[in-house]
């Protein structure tokens, strides 16, 4: 089979690989969408260090089932989703029911061989059944959005709530969009490129651009002392402070951008205010189910944040490359199941 393999520190190639046989409690599945993220390119960069090549890459992906053992309820054919995390089961968070946040926490895609290929082997118990009437295409953003519904779920939005989230990227939207649908009453996405403010606003979302409204005028906005909730989603010294800047007395700051290294941040407002401030991690099954429900009935609109979709043959150039070089793409998927047939 055609797969996207990282092969080392800045090389990614199209390699003919063996096709993979299911182990014990594994479905075999052919691969639909995968969708390419920043974490992809952190690989391919050889910025995650643990990544061991040659690994096929692709974490996020929808896909139709081949075969899955007879009591896993998966039938040939049946369109899945794959929550892709693999953890331990007997350190402490697994045991005390955070496998998500497992001291040994795989993925599959990053730790195993992933979904930029035709086929995938992966654990039954990670599938996820796509609804009826939700296309395999759209169905790929099951991953990043559960990454955004357990974003809010941790930093506790509520209805009627106001919801600042700093950074307009896909998870930026997606977070506007799963706050938007919990009930929030107003959500600002903070962001400088004027294209993926443009793509914010066209899915129902205000913006806010650092050049036009400086830190402190944010929280007028809300007409208070600040949001109540404030997203940092940059990964960025000077996000964080912004959100810290812009939230209110007692709120919630949710840590959600990874940053690569050491970040200075002017904490002082954090400890006046006596706001919290709370991490984010991947996402648990629930948050899964909830990603598929809003894909499904449409609060959360993929095809807007889908910017470009080329096949498995043009994924290096056309997906990878396209995210690294070009801040206009939001979510580019690799279509391989049109590729392949």
């Amino acid at each position: 089979m055609q797969a996207v393999v990282y092969a080392g520190p800045g090389r990614l190639e199209l390699q003919d690989r063996p096709d993979p046989s299911p182990g014990k409690n594994q479905a075999l599945l052919a691969v639909s969408h995968v969708g390419v993220c920043g974490t992809d390119l952190l690989i391919w960069e050889g910025g995650l260090t643990r990544v061991r090549p040659p690994v096929v890459l692709g974490h996020e992906f929808s896909a139709r089932v081949v075969s899955a053992p007879a009591d896993s309820g998966f039938t040939k054919g049946r369109p899945v989703v794959v929550e892709p995390t693999l953890s331990c089961g007997s350190c402490f968070p697994c045991q005390s029911g955070n496998a998500h946040v497992c001291v040994r926490l795989g993925l599959v895609g990053i730790d195993v061989d992933g979904a930029a290929a035709t086929h995938v082997a992966v654990p039954t118990h990670r599938l996820h059944a796509v609804p009826e009437g939700l296309s395999l295409r759209e169905a790929a953003l099951a991953e990043p959005t559960a990454v955004a519904c357990h974003m809010a779920n941790r930093a506790g939005v509520t209805p009627d709530a106001t919801v600042l989230v700093v950074g307009g990227g896909p998870i930026g939207i997606l977070v506007g969009l799963v706050a938007r649908a919990t009930g929030a009453a107003l959500v600002v996405v903070r962001e400088p490129n004027p294209r993926r403010r443009a793509l914010a606003e066209a899915v129902g979302l205000a913006t806010s651009t650092p050049d036009d409204e400086p830190d402190q005028e944010l929280a007028v906005r809300v007409g208070a002392d600040g949001f109540d909730v404030a997203f940092e989603l940059t990964g960025l010294g000077v996000g964080l402070e912004t959100a810290i800047q812009a939230t209110r007395v007692r709120g919630t700051v949710l840590l959600g951008g990874l940053p690569h290294g050491a970040v200075g941040v002017h904490t002082a407002p954090a400890v006046m205010k006596e706001l919290e401030l709370r991490g984010s991690r991947v996402y648990r099954g629930g948050d899964f189910a909830a990603a598929l429900e809003l894909l499904a009935d449409g609060r959360v609109s993929a095809s807007h944040l889908i910017t470009k979709v080329v096949g498995l043959s043009e994924a290096i150039d056309g997906a990878f490359a396209a995210i690294r070089d070009d801040k206009w793409e939001m979510k580019v998927l690799i279509d391989v199941e049109g590729d392949v047939l």
